[in-house]
């Protein structure tokens, strides 16, 4: 896990690829957070459960491999030259002169994010609860599994009770599971208080009684 953090933070803006109107993040997150730990910071800020695998790709189109207990050697999803993000901070893939880093999630559905770095000498303007938290953002998470942002994006006028394309087959059950889901939906304290819980995991921080 994340050694104790510098006093650097980085502004950061995650936003969803091929989803519109457009999902996305502006979170604050220490320079030299390990790149495995802050895939846990986007999967958190963003709304993912993290159950799929996920990747990282620079512009020298590096590949950093997030390791879980879904990763298995022997699927060959990886190739024999892509990086452990274990070993690896979020400063030395991004920064000034490389503002720019994808991030890949569940190599089934292909979500794709764009990480754009804002600041990489942020400054607070008021106090934080802690290094990394999310300051704005919209639109909620897709779901999991749905299909790709493609399917997503049908599935949203299916629950509005608007014309879709029947080539996606969205069944009863998930109709029925997910007929009150608000794609409108953003609940900063809700993030914020699983970002927290992180932080202290992250860096040892001892829990209040």
């Amino acid at each position: 896990m994340a050694k104790k953090e510098d006093n650097g933070l980085y502004l950061i803006k995650i936003q969803l690829k091929d989803v519109k109107p457009a999902t996305w993040r502006r979170i604050v997150v220490p320079r030299d957070i390990n790149l495995a730990d802050f895939n846990l910071v986007l999967m958190t800020a963003m709304g993912w459960t993290g159950m799929h695998l996920s990747a990282f790709e620079d512009k020298q189109r590096i590949w950093y491999r997030v390791e879980n207990e879904w990763f298995d050697d022997d699927d060959n999803l990886m190739e024999d030259d892509d990086k452990n993000a274990q070993d690896f901070t979020l400063s030395q893939v991004l920064h000034a002169k490389e503002p720019i880093l994808k991030h890949y999630y569940d190599f089934g559905d292909d979500w794709q994010h764009t990480i754009t770095l804002e600041d990489d000498k942020y400054t607070l303007e008021k106090p934080l609860p802690c290094p990394i938290v999310c300051l704005t953002g919209n639109n909620a998470c897709p779901l999991e599994d749905i299909g790709g942002a493609d399917a997503y994006q049908e599935f949203k006028k299916a629950i509005q009770g608007k014309e879709y394309d029947r080539d996606y087959e969205f069944d009863d059950d998930l109709m029925q599971d997910f007929s009150d889901f608000d794609p409108k939906s953003f609940d900063k304290d809700d993030i914020n208080e699983q970002l927290k819980k992180l932080y202290d995991d992250f860096y040892g921080v001892q829990k209040s009684k």
